[in-house]
C-alpha cells in the first residue's frame, strides 16, 4: 500500500502536472493518472522512474532552501 494522496501532494506542491511526471517514466498522462488513482498498479519500473525524476529535481529545491541572500 502507498500513500496516492502524497504524491499528488508533492507533485502539485512543486508546480507539476501528470502529464509531466507520466513522461518522465515512459507513460501517458492518462495512463499515470490511473495508477496514481488506485484504477491500476505502478510497475517497479515506473517507481524507479518516478524516484529517479524526483532526484532530478533536486537542484530545483536546493535553490529554493538554500539560496544565499543577497
Amino acid at each position: 500500500m502507498w500513500e496516492d494522496s502524497r504524491l499528488k501532494g508533492r507533485t502539485k506542491e512543486v508546480g507539476l502536472r501528470q502529464e509531466d511526471v507520466g513522461t518522465a517514466i515512459g507513460r501517458t498522462a492518462t495512463i499515470y493518472s490511473l495508477k496514481l488513482n488506485g484504477k491500476a498498479e505502478f510497475g517497479q519500473s515506473e517507481i524507479d522512474g518516478i524516484c529517479k525524476f524526483c532526484v532530478s529535481l533536486m537542484p530545483v529545491f536546493q535553490a529554493v532552501f538554500f539560496a544565499e541572500r543577497v
